[in-house]
């Protein structure tokens, strides 16, 4: 799609001129060829995709019903450039976390050893967990890891003393508001 300058005469504009097609986006009007309909059968990964926009969809229209979801949504697109409240919402239900890194180094198996995950997602992650099993592969903990305001990461304090820490998996999975979550795992 491409974007056009189009000046007074057509802003506010939208519908079909032609063989294009005028769109607002925000304040903004674009220009764009009329979109074709596919005549063959959609492919099983096309179909997918579609049940997971109709999901976000609904994940967004049911937020829209909520004032405080709503607002928060709200905030965000009004920093960003032709976004609804809607469409972060949609957004937001369409990208998962992402664990950007996992510190185990000040972990050597006592009780109160902390371990730092630094998570984010395009808008707000709602939880962050952290599991620890033992190399015999039963878990000894698991738990809520806390968000620091100052350094933006989360931590997590252990709670169990642990005397084989070689071999022990540490996993955090990172949750935000929609309920994706995205997993992470370290062997010590």
């Amino acid at each position: 799609m491409s974007k056009v300058e189009l000046g007074a005469l057509v802003n506010g504009f939208s519908g079909k001129v032609g063989n294009s097609v005028l769109r607002r986006r925000g304040s903004k009007t674009y220009l764009s060829s009329v979109p074709r309909r596919k005549t063959t059968e959609p492919t099983a990964k096309e179909k997918a995709q579609r049940d997971r926009f109709r999901r976000a969809a609904a994940y967004a229209k049911g937020k829209m019903l909520d004032p405080i979801a709503k607002a928060d949504y709200a905030q965000i697109a009004a920093r960003k450039e032709s976004m609804s409240a809607f469409t972060v919402a949609v957004t937001d239900f369409l990208k998962s976390p992402v664990i950007d890194s996992l510190k185990t180094d000040l972990y050597t198996g006592k009780i109160n050893d902390v371990i730092i995950a630094k998570v984010s997602d395009d808008f707000k992650i709602a939880a962050v967990k952290v599991t620890i099993t033992l190399p015999t592969n039963v878990v000894l903990e698991t738990g809520a890891a806390t968000f620091d305001a100052t350094t933006l990461e989360w931590k997590y304090v252990a709670t169990k003393a642990n005397a084989t820490v070689p071999g022990t998996k540490v996993k955090v999975t990172g949750t935000d508001r929609p309920g994706n979550e995205t997993s992470l795992e370290k062997v010590m």
